[in-house]
């Protein structure tokens, strides 16, 4: 499971890593981002630099064998799913390319993580 969390890890730091050198790739690239609004160079990098803290939190916590780290390490991501949950029901949930990338970018690393986090946790390993 930790090999999971390594994996969500890495794919959070290569998406920060990518809107904070190219931003206007990632707008560009990513379905569904360019239905939110105008291009932001500011607001894409900041949102990177969210997923790269994120990544750092996974990362140090699986490191020292921390489990508090890895929970609060899941704390942006699952509010950043709930978030985007309610844009897709705003959408009247259709099943589109938007909401596949919703669904394997978004909501299944939150989820999975915090469940991973959880269990870590609960057994004190």
């Amino acid at each position: 499971m930790r090999l999971i969390i390594w994996f969500i890890a890495l794919s959070y730091a290569v998406n920060g890593a990518i809107m904070l050198t190219e931003p206007k790739l990632w707008y560009d690239i990513i379905p569904g981002v360019s239905m939110l609004g105008p291009y932001n160079t500011h607001f894409i990098r900041d949102v990177g630099i969210l997923y790269m803290v994120t990544a750092g939190g996974f990362f140090w916590g699986l490191r020292s064998g921390q489990a508090n780290v890895l929970l609060f390490a899941c704390i942006w991501p699952a509010m950043h799913a709930i978030y985007h949950f309610n844009m897709w029901f705003g959408r009247g949930f259709p099943f589109d390319t938007v909401a596949f990338v919703n669904l394997a970018a978004i909501q299944a690393p939150a989820w999975v993580a915090l469940w991973i986090a959880w269990r870590v946790h609960k057994s004190g390993r």
